[in-house]
C-alpha cells in the first residue's frame, strides 16, 4: 500500500512527464482571460457617450471568466477537457506501455487517480490564477465592484465544473477504445448521443403527426437538455456567469453526470484488457450493440437533417433516407471495426437488426400505430384544461420569457365542469377535421374566403394522473370563441390569457398612450395615478365581454415601459406584437394592452385627466401612403371600384409590389379606406390589403388594413 507522500510523488512525476500540457493550458488561459479581459476593458473606451455602457461591461464581465460572454474561452475549456484526459490515459492503448504500467506493484485505482488528478490539477490551477488576475483586472479598472467579485467566483466555479463534464465524458470515451482515432469518434457520439435520442421522438413527431405540438416543452425534451454533456456544457457556462442564473436542477443535473461518468470510467478501467490496446473497442462484445443503438437514431436524424435542408416536404424523402443511411452507417461502422474494407458486410445479424428497427420505427409514426393524432383522453381522466389558440401570438405581448411564461400557463388551467366539457367539444371536432384532412399546414393555404371560419388552437389537457397531453387542431373560429368565453368565466385562465395581469405595477417606468394613428404619447403620471391606471384597465379587461374582443376593433393602445427581467433567459419579453416600439434606456415597451369603447372605467379615467383618443386620420397631417394588395384579393376584382378613383392606373405587378401615392386626392381615397385592424382575440381577418402611412411628423407605430368598397 502506497503512503500518502509516495502517491503524491507519483502525480507530481505525471504531471512533470507531460508537462506540455501544463504549458499549454498555462498560455491559452492567460492569453484568453486576464489578457483578453484587459483588450476588452480597453476597448470599451470607444463607446464611452453610449448610455449605460458601463451597467453593459459590468453585467458581462463575470462571463469573460468562463466563456459565457467570450466563446473562444468556452471552446479552449472544451478542447482542454479533452486533452486532459487523451494526454494521461494514451498509456491505455499501447499494448507495451500498459503492459509496462500494469505489471508494476501497484494497483490499477492508484494509476487511475493519479492520472485523473494530475489532469485536474495542470488545468486548475493555471485556471483559477487567471480567473482571480481577471478579476484583479476588472477591480483595478473600476468596472468590477466587490459585489461582482462573488459572481466572478460562480463563473469561475461554472468553468471549473464545465470543464469536469468534458473531462470525464473524455475518459470514459478512452476506457471504452483502444485507438485514438475511435476514442475520437466514441467522445462525440457520448457527447451528443443521449440528446439525440431523447429528441428523436419530438422530431418525429414533428414530422408524421400533425396535431403535434411544437412549442410544448415535454419533460423528455427538458431531460435530454441536462444529461447529455454536449448540451449540459453549453447550458453550464450560460448559466453560471451570476448567482441569480443557477438553477438547484441544473446543479444538481451537472453533479451527477459527473459523479456517473467518473465511476463508469473508473470501473472500466479496472476491467480493461490488456489485449484490448491497439483495437477498435476494449470489449469486443460491446461491438454489435453499439453498431445498433449507434446506427439507427443517426440514420433518422440524418434524414430529418437532409429533408431540412432541402426544404422537401412530407415524410416519403424521410422513409427513403432512412433506410438508405441506415445501410451506409452499418458499412461505416463495421470499417471503423475492422479497417478492411472487405469485412463490412461480416456482421450482417447486427446489421439486419438495425435496419429492421428502423423500418419497425417508421412504420410506428408513418401509420401512427399508436393512434396519436386520433387520441383524446378519457372524459373522467380530465382535471383541467388550457386553450391557446394560435391568434394569442399575434393579438398578445407578454413581459415574460417563452420558458416563464410555459411555467406560468401550467398553473392556469380552467378547472369548471362546463369550461372541460366545452373544450372537450372543441378538441372532438378538431379530431374530426383533421380525419378530413383539414390540418394547420392546408389551414395556411385556405382561400381568403375560408381563412375567417378556421383558426388552429393548441389544446392542453392535464390529466388526474397530473401528466399534460398537448395536441393541435384546426377548429371553427366561432367554436373557438364560444369556448373561450366559457373558459374565461374562469377568473385564473382569464388572467393567465391577459398580459396586463403580467405585469407588477412597481415595475412600470411609464405609460405611453396611442390613439388609432399610432402615434406615441407618453402620459405624464406619478406613481399613484399609473397604479390607477392600470388597476382600471385590470377592471375592464376583467369583465369585459370575449366577444367584443374579436367583433369590434380597439380605438387606443397602451404601451407599457417595464424593468428589464432578471436572468439569462428573460432579457425580451415574448413578443407578438409586429410594431414594437425600441426599448428606452433599462426599459423593455410591452405593447398590446388595447383600448375598446366598452373599456368604460379607462376611457373615463383618461378622460378626467385630459387625455383623448383621436380616431380619426386627416389628409393633412398625412405625407403619402404605400399600399399592397395580395394576388387573390387582386384577382377577386373587389378593389377595383377604389382603384378607379386613383389618379393613375398601376399594374397588377405594381399593386402586388407596393404603390405609393402622394397626390392628396388619391391620398384621401385611401384613408376612406383604412382601418386599424390588429385582429381580434380569435380571427385574424385579413383584406387582402395593407397600408402604411407616412405622416408629416413621421412614421405610427400602426398597421392599416386597405377595406374594399
Amino acid at each position: 500500500m502506497m503512503s500518502g507522500i509516495s502517491f503524491i510523488r507519483l502525480i507530481w512525476e505525471n504531471i512533470r512527464h507531460r508537462g506540455w500540457f501544463a504549458a499549454l493550458s498555462a498560455i491559452v488561459l492567460f492569453l484568453l482571460m486576464p489578457v483578453y479581459a484587459m483588450l476588452y476593458l480597453d476597448g470599451q473606451g470607444i463607446f464611452q457617450n453610449e448610455v449605460n455602457i458601463t451597467e453593459y461591461i459590468q453585467e458581462a464581465f463575470s462571463g469573460l471568466i468562463n466563456g459565457n460572454t467570450f466563446i473562444p474561452l468556452g471552446a479552449a475549456i472544451f478542447a482542454l477537457a479533452m486533452l486532459a484526459a487523451m494526454s494521461g490515459f494514451a498509456f491505455i492503448h499501447s499494448r507495451e506501455q500498459l503492459d509496462f504500467y500494469h505489471s508494476l506493484p501497484l494497483r490499477r485505482g492508484t494509476w487511475f487517480a493519479a492520472a485523473y488528478i494530475s489532469g485536474l490539477v495542470m488545468f486548475a490551477v493555471p485556471y483559477l490564477l487567471c480567473a482571480l488576475m481577471t478579476a484583479a483586472a476588472g477591480y483595478i479598472s473600476g468596472i468590477c465592484t466587490i459585489h461582482m467579485l462573488g459572481d466572478c467566483a460562480v463563473a469561475a466555479a461554472g468553468g471549473l465544473i464545465a470543464f469536469l463534464v468534458i473531462y470525464h465524458t473524455a475518459l470514459l470515451a478512452m476506457m471504452l477504445t483502444g485507438r485514438i482515432v475511435t476514442q475520437t469518434l466514441a467522445f462525440c457520439v457520448l457527447a451528443v448521443y443521449p440528446y439525440l435520442v431523447l429528441t428523436l421522438v419530438s422530431a418525429m413527431k414533428e414530422l408524421f403527426f400533425e396535431s403535434y405540438c411544437t412549442n410544448a416543452s415535454s419533460m423528455i425534451d427538458r431531460l435530454a437538455r441536462s444529461v447529455s454533456p454536449g448540451t449540459l456544457f453549453i447550458r453550464i457556462t450560460q448559466s453560471f456567469p451570476h448567482w441569480y442564473t443557477i438553477t438547484p436542477g441544473l446543479t444538481a443535473a451537472a453533479v451527477v453526470i459527473i459523479i456517473l461518468l467518473l465511476a463508469a470510467s473508473y470501473i472500466l478501467y479496472l476491467f480493461y484488457p490488456s489485449e484490448a490496446a491497439g483495437n477498435s473497442l476494449a470489449f469486443s462484445g460491446t461491438a454489435p450493440i453499439l453498431k445498433v443503438i449507434i446506427s439507427v437514431p443517426a440514420a433518422l436524424w440524418f434524414s430529418i437533417y437532409v429533408q431540412s435542408f432541402t426544404g422537401v416536404h412530407g415524410t416519403r424523402w424521410i422513409v427513403i433516407i432512412s433506410l438508405l443511411s441506415i445501410l451506409l452507417l452499418n458499412g461505416m461502422i463495421e470499417f471503423v471495426y475492422t479497417q478492411d474494407i472487405r469485412l463490412i458486410l461480416k456482421n450482417r445479424i447486427s446489421s439486419a437488426v438495425s435496419i429492421g428497427c428502423t423500418a419497425v420505427i417508421l412504420c410506428i409514426f408513418g401509420f401512427d400505430l399508436t393512434g396519436y393524432d386520433t387520441y383524446i383522453p378519457d372524459r373522467e381522466k380530465i382535471e383541467s384544461v388550457y386553450l391557446e389558440p394560435d391568434t394569442f401570438n399575434y393579438y398578445f405581448q407578454y413581459p415574460e420569457s417563452y420558458d416563464e411564461l410555459n411555467r406560468k400557463q401550467a398553473n392556469s388551467f380552467a378547472d369548471t365542469l362546463q369550461a372541460i366539457d366545452a373544450f372537450y367539444s372543441l378538441a372532438e371536432s378538431g379530431i374530426a377535421n383533421l380525419e378530413e384532412g383539414i390540418d394547420r399546414e392546408e389551414g395556411y393555404d385556405f382561400p381568403e374566403s375560408e381563412q375567417e371560419r378556421y383558426t388552429s388552437a393548441e389544446f392542453q389537457y392535464r390529466l388526474s394522473s397530473g401528466r399534460i397531453v398537448s395536441r393541435q387542431y384546426v377548429v371553427d373560429t366561432e367554436q373557438t370563441l364560444d369556448t373561450l368565453e366559457v373558459l374565461c368565466q374562469d377568473e385564473t385562465y382569464r388572467k393567465n390569457i391577459f398580459p396586463i395581469f403580467h405585469v407588477d405595477n412597481d415595475d412600470v417606468r411609464s405609460i405611453s398612450l396611442l390613439d388609432s394613428r399610432g402615434f406615441p404619447d407618453e402620459m405624464d403620471l406619478n406613481e399613484t395615478q399609473r397604479n390607477e391606471l392600470l388597476d382600471k384597465y385590470r377592471q375592464d379587461v376583467l369583465h369585459t365581454d370575449i366577444r367584443l374582443l374579436n367583433d369590434t376593433l380597439p380605438i387606443g393602445e397602451l404601451y407599457l415601459y417595464i424593468h428589464s427581467p432578471s436572468g439569462s433567459d428573460t432579457d425580451t419579453v415574448n413578443a407578438a406584437s409586429p410594431y414594437s416600439m425600441t426599448a428606452e434606456g433599462d426599459g423593455i415597451p410591452v405593447s398590446s394592452f388595447y383600448i375598446y369603447d366598452s373599456y368604460t372605467e379607462t376611457l373615463e379615467w383618461l378622460k378626467e385627466h385630459g387625455y383623448t383618443l383621436d380616431r380619426s386620420l386627416h389628409t393633412d397631417e398625412v405625407r403619402s401612403v404605400s399600399f399592397y394588395l395580395n394576388e387573390d384579393a387582386l384577382d377577386s376584382g373587389k378593389y377595383d371600384s377604389v382603384l378607379s378613383r386613383l389618379s393613375s392606373e398601376y399594374t397588377p405587378d405594381e399593386l402586388t409590389s407596393g404603390v405609393t401615392l402622394e397626390n392628396p386626392e388619391d391620398i384621401q381615397v385611401i384613408l376612406e379606406h383604412v382601418q386599424w385592424n390588429p385582429g381580434g382575440i380569435v380571427s385574424n381577418a385579413s383584406f387582402g390589403g395593407w397600408v402604411d402611412i407616412d405622416y408629416s411628423d413621421g412614421y405610427g407605430y400602426h398597421g392599416f388594413t386597405l377595406l374594399p368598397d
